[in-house]
């Protein structure tokens, strides 16, 4: 009961100033089974069951409708009944809002309730610190309201929050020693956020000797406590092929699964790459999308990430841009990068809803500050060509080296290219050639292609024809059809020692394969000509075709394409 208390005390700030509550008769008898079961029981003068059915009355998704007078009056009732529980939350509710109960009374009901109560010390210390409770922050004060409450055999809450604030060097000095001693006592007194934040420090090793074992049971423990934090670092942990256990995606399967239940949003995003992976159950992609969605419902970022993604791609439910295109939109909202550039993307495509490069702008410039490198370089492109934004070189220039600084190697490309061009400010070709090489060291194909073409040329390093097909080899094994092409050309011509046009032809293919229309072009004209290949005129006509609608006008009008 008092954690379901602590719990509406936490909320209460949604309510915002409400108006003096009126007196009502016991409520509730309209509600589920459980709640008309209180309302009969707190009818009869059982305290605990009207400070049970008072804070359901300040929670949402109880049964029954939120409502702070029903909530205080029940609460008021339990206190006259003489329970502490129920005058410390009628007491706080009377000092963070204008219920009618007098200041000074408030404050008397809280401070007296705190002596057998500490879990209400945690509320009143809150409102302390935060200068709620009489006008004026005082952390000593709030701190050592928390101090004393942790001495309390049913303390275990107000142990765990100084804790944090020793973690975090919130309202005191930071002091790891102490912050583990205050989450050891709370986890002794069965507090589960104590066991679990313990359990991240030793499984972390910060602030003290690393002990994963220690930490496995501590995360067990809150699990057991109801703790959902401490279900999904058990998960984590059962996953991990080093972990005290070993691998365990079964066990760990049950635990994340508990930990959604609990109405953890984050664990039903990693329950649902479980079911879509098929770790510790069959793969079940329907399965997966519901959880993906039950965790964008509860405004995890990256559980609406997936969602859109399933829906745009039609895995575990139907294909609906537009939905996919509001998921990446909220996804965005809540602070996942990667989303607000999908969300993006569909707007610049006009994909799910109107074409909007205003908008598109602007979700990429929040993943750039979300730490979304991509997001940085799409928008750096707009600003370079104009599009829907003002053409502005030096802007995108910042912007590709924002995004390669947060590791998108497209954008140390684009950077590199600035470099080169001079575009948005001095031209350093020596720069260039570093960015390009950054962004291929990255696993960027068409960068290691540029690198390459600089050995080729000889004018920025001396001239190394192996070194440059070298990179022209991993531009082509990256899907570059550019790099393909370029080492096709290589061999084509004899650079590297000895003319071989079987293995260029080979080379052309793959690049027109990958979409380079400059390498189908080439492909038809051996094709034509039996060059290196044996003589196919009708396979030389399909490679024009394909050559053509890649944009090679020269290729148009060229043998049957027509």
């Amino acid at each position: 009961m008092r954690a379901l208390a602590l719990l509406a005390l936490a909320t209460l700030g949604a309510f915002g100033c409400a108006a003096t509550p009126k007196k009502v008769a016991i409520p509730g008898h309209e509600g589920p089974p459980k709640v008309r079961a209180l309302a009969e029981r707190c009818e009869k003068d059982d305290a605990e069951a009207c400070v049970v059915l008072g804070t359901l009355f300040l929670l949402e998704d109880t049964g029954v409708q939120r409502d702070l007078g029903k909530g205080t009056a029940l609460l008021d009732r339990a206190c006259k009944l003489g329970d502490q529980t129920g005058c410390g939350m009628y007491g706080l509710l009377g000092i963070a809002f204008p219920i009618g109960l007098d200041r000074d009374q408030a404050r008397a009901l809280v401070v007296r309730a705190c002596e057998k109560v500490p879990i209400i010390c945690v509320g009143w210390a809150t409102l302390v610190l935060e200068g709620r409770f009489d006008g004026a922050a005082d952390p000593a004060r709030g701190v050592k309201i928390l101090a004393r409450a942790c001495e309390h055999p049913e303390g275990g809450m107000a142990c765990t929050t100084l804790g944090t604030f020793y973690s975090e060097g919130r309202y005191v000095t930071q002091d790891g020693p102490r912050a583990r001693e205050l989450y050891e006592r709370a986890c002794s007194l069965k507090d589960g956020k104590g066991c679990n934040y313990l359990g991240v420090l030793l499984e972390d090793g910060k602030d003290g000797k690393k002990d994963r074992k220690k930490a496995y049971a501590l995360f067990e423990t809150a699990c057991k406590l109801g703790v959902a934090w401490g279900c999904l670092n058990l998960g984590y942990v059962q996953r991990d092929e080093t972990g005290p256990n070993g691998k365990d995606d079964k066990a760990a399967f049950l635990s994340i699964a508990k930990a959604c239940d609990l109405g953890l949003p984050k664990a039903c995003t990693q329950l649902g790459y479980l079911l879509s992976g098929g770790y510790g159950v069959p793969a079940d992609e329907a399965k997966a999308f519901q959880h993906f969605s039950r965790a964008c419902d509860g405004n995890d970022g990256e559980g609406c990430l997936e969602k859109g993604t399933r829906l745009r791609k039609g895995l575990g439910t139907k294909v609906d841009k537009t939905a996919a295109r509001k998921a990446y939109e909220k996804g965005c909202a809540q602070g996942d990068g990667v989303a607000c550039t999908w969300a993006a993307q569909l707007a610049e495509d006009g994909d799910g809803g109107p074409k909007d490069l205003s908008a598109a702008q602007d979700f990429d410039l929040r993943g750039c500050q979300l730490g979304t490198g991509e997001g940085c370089m799409s928008a750096g492109l707009r600003h370079l060509n104009g599009s829907g934004v003002k053409k502005d070189e030096s802007r995108a220039r910042a912007l590709f080296d924002e995004g390669c600084t947060k590791g998108a190697a497209s954008a140390c490309r684009e950077l590199g290219r600035a470099f080169q061009q001079g575009l948005g400010g001095p031209k350093d070709p020596t720069k260039g050639l570093a960015m390009f090489e950054k962004a291929c060291a990255a696993g960027h194909a068409l960068a290691c292609v540029d690198v390459g073409v600089t050995h080729e040329d000889g004018v920025i390093v001396p001239r190394d024809v192996a070194k440059a097909a070298t990179l022209y080899d991993k531009g082509c094994e990256g899907g570059s059809g550019v790099g393909c092409r370029f080492l096709a050309n290589l061999h084509w011509s004899g650079a590297l020692g000895t003319e071989d046009k079987a293995r260029a032809v080979g080379l052309y293919k793959r690049g027109c394969d990958a979409g380079d229309g400059k390498a189908c072009h080439f492909y038809a004209n051996a094709l034509a000509g039996g060059q290196g290949v044996k003589l196919d005129p009708a396979g030389a006509a399909a490679a024009y075709r394909k050559a053509c609608k890649a944009g090679v006008t020269e290729a148009c009008g060229t043998g049957e394409e027509d």
